[in-house]
């Protein structure tokens, strides 16, 4: 399940408060086994004749193996909740009717949404996890009235420049973004590749490369076609 701590800075540093769930499997369906990997965003969003300020995009799966895996939004009125399912669009990253569906494939997650238009747009990243290859891939969508929400554009990010600590070519997964509207950049947290093999841990990365890519006056635009990624630093 999906749960949230709200954080207070004081005189003596940070307190934090009790965990409070915001979103739990369903009980039936497309997310009916976890849900995890969220990232909230604020906006204008319209639902079933309410409106609301925060948008959260989430993994879900109704599998216990890590496969088939897919993406799906909930919203509120206050980022603590309650969150509200948006079931008429879920999953938004359909992975069982898609061109890449395999059943032994991890599928789409891990998303992350920031705001195109500071309202009702959003750009929603998600790592693709299929036959093809690992990558990531980026979809702007009009969520202004969920009930007609439309795919404004998608394509996957370029790999150009993307590299691991080491400075060996690798590829953007499990990614983070945020847009500096000052410099005008993208940037991405991503996990590093290879995974250490170490201590019978194989599934968590040793390192977290920061990247950046210059957006310029074209802005997101930038991002649906060739783009080269700059590295700014490590996370170990």
């Amino acid at each position: 399940s999906i749960a949230v701590r709200k954080a207070t800075y004081t005189a003596n540093g940070w307190t934090y408060g009790e965990a409070k769930t915001l979103l739990v499997p369903s009980e039936s369906g497309w997310d009916s086994k976890s849900v995890f990997g969220a990232d909230v965003v604020r906006g204008s969003f319209s639902y079933r004749g309410t409106d609301y300020s925060y948008l959260m995009a989430y993994l879900g799966c109704k599998t216990y193996d890590c496969t088939c895996n897919e993406v799906g939004i909930a919203l509120a009125k206050n980022p603590e909740g309650p969150y509200i399912k948006a079931d008429e669009l879920n999953p938004i990253a359909d992975f069982y009717t898609s061109a890449d569906y395999d059943k032994s494939s991890w599928g789409y997650g891990q998303p992350c949404v920031i705001s195109s238009d500071n309202a009702g747009k959003i750009l929603l990243f998600y790592t693709k996890g299929v036959k093809s290859g690992t990558y990531v891939y980026v979809e702007e969508w009009d969520l202004s009235d969920i009930s007609k929400a439309k795919l404004v554009r998608e394509g996957r990010l370029y790999d150009k420049g993307v590299v691991n600590a080491s400075g060996q070519t690798d590829c953007i997964n499990n990614a983070d973004f945020a847009y500096d509207p000052f410099l005008k950049r993208l940037y991405c947290l991503k996990e590093d590749f290879p995974y250490p093999a170490d201590g019978g841990v194989d599934w968590i990365s040793g390192s977290n490369t920061l990247l950046y890519v210059e957006l310029g006056d074209t802005g997101f635009d930038a991002l649906f076609a060739t783009h080269t990624w700059n590295v700014c630093d490590t996370v170990t």
